[in-house]
């Protein structure tokens, strides 16, 4: 979804031809662009010029794209939207790498040109962030919730655990975890905002949240920073759309619990649930 966005704001050209999954399909087909057919894949490459992808992980979308235009020796460029797991993203396969790299952030700048030294790494600013930056100016701003980022446990347990250990926690107990302490920060906001993963549906977040329903609302809002905007802080786990809210100017806080790999956004004053 990070890098959907991204190319959604850098790469719109009248002569693309969209090849998506969910959440991305969602996502493109909210702005009118509809997802060819994935069966039409290797011959959509086959005709085109070049290959544009993002590195969604652990979907493999992309890195079939990426396989099919090295058949075909098209030229292809990768956004790459995090700050972990490079190598996974291209299939722990260097012979994957695409020929450019394009990225959004200082961080995963230098990051990449680590990663990758033979690859050229390019920079751009991010043109679907500073869209929303202009957006965000013209909303009315409150504090009414604390906006709790629901997020996808596949990804914290494949990308927190620390020394293979087992992670000993689901997304139940994180959630109570988050509610038995936030208190301490003495938020003037008591109302808890969820924003449901778009890689699941609101009846999967319900048996987490029954405990506290009497604090808790789930976000009917498709626009992510109408939720900031109404917001005192954003809360998450290593969550693009933290990475957003911090952009745009609001406290955001790191939320899983103690002996826990940290925060791995760039974000220096974000706060943190518990202190480490």
């Amino acid at each position: 979804m990070g890098s959907a966005s991204i190319i959604s704001g850098n790469e719109i050209k009248k002569n693309c031809i969209f090849f998506l999954k969910n959440p991305a399909k969602k996502f493109f087909e909210e702005k009118g662009i509809v997802s060819e057919n994935l069966n039409k894949l290797e011959r959509a490459i086959i005709k085109c010029e070049y290959v544009i992808t993002g590195t969604s992980w652990p979907v493999d979308i992309e890195y079939k794209a990426i396989k099919l235009a090295k058949k075909y020796n098209k030229k292809i460029i990768t956004y790459l939207d995090h700050w972990v797991n490079y190598f996974e993203r291209f299939n722990k396969n260097k012979n994957m790498l695409p020929d450019i790299i394009i990225t959004t952030d200082k961080k995963a700048f230098k990051l990449a040109k680590k990663k990758f030294p033979l690859t050229k790494i390019l920079f751009k600013k991010n043109m679907y962030l500073e869209n929303l930056k202009k957006k965000y100016k013209n909303l009315k701003k409150d504090k009414k919730y604390i906006l709790y980022l629901d997020n996808h446990l596949i990804d914290v347990q494949n990308n927190i655990i620390n020394n293979k250990k087992k992670f000993g926690h689901n997304e139940k107990s994180i959630f109570e975890n988050f509610v038995k302490n936030i208190h301490k920060h003495k938020l003037k906001s008591k109302k808890i905002l969820i924003r449901v993963h778009p890689k699941k549906k609101e009846k999967n977040i319900l048996y987490i949240t029954k405990k506290f329903s009497s604090i808790c609302k789930i976000s009917k809002n498709e626009d992510l920073i109408k939720d900031i905007a109404k917001s005192e802080i954003v809360v998450g786990w290593n969550s693009m759309a933290m990475y957003i809210a911090h952009k745009l100017g609001k406290k955001v806080m790191h939320i899983l619990p103690r002996n826990f790999k940290d925060n791995i956004l760039p974000i220096k004053n974000i706060l943190y649930l518990e202190k480490k």
